[in-house]
């Protein structure tokens, strides 16, 4: 009987080692994040919990987690433009070197801002999906690459 118990006992206990490091790799290269506020609706909603991958390079387009120093949080945001792409917003649409990358039909006519920008070298600009309701690069500025610190992978 003892021998039983000496092999269960030594089961267990690489059974926790397993488990302690799967957490471990799981906490290095992921974590949560929350939403909080509306400016990724529809995409997210208020409440909504997220998994980032840490250290994954972003590109146009992807949804990433970053950290505004100068605000002292973390934000939700999609990246609109990468190193030295064009970004023009007008009233009416959303360009990225010339392309279009969306159509606005509920702006504001007496809104008449025109915002234009090359982002900078190792930086992003990046925007909220609910662009009317978003504080994002329009108002903070782009942001430094390394201040990204991860890319969402699923809600």
């Amino acid at each position: 009987m003892l021998t039983y118990t000496r092999r269960n006992t030594k089961k267990v206990a690489e059974s926790f080692v397993i488990a302690f490091l799967l957490l471990l790799v799981v906490h290095i290269f992921f974590e949560l994040s929350y939403v909080s506020g509306e400016s990724m609706a529809p995409t997210f909603e208020n409440g909504d919990i997220l998994l980032v991958k840490k250290w994954a390079a972003p590109k146009n387009g992807d949804i990433v987690t970053a950290y505004i120093e100068e605000s002292d949080y973390v934000v939700v945001k999609r990246v609109i433009g990468m190193e030295g792409d064009r970004i023009l917003i007008t009233l009416h649409a959303m360009y990225r070197n010339g392309e279009l990358l969306q159509e606005f039909t509920d702006g504001k006519e007496d809104d008449n801002k025109v915002y234009e920008m090359i982002v900078p070298d190792g930086y992003v600009f990046l925007m909220g999906d609910n662009w009317e309701h978003s504080l994002d690069s329009r108002s903070f500025g782009c942001i430094p690459t390394e201040a990204v610190r991860g890319v969402v992978l699923k809600r």
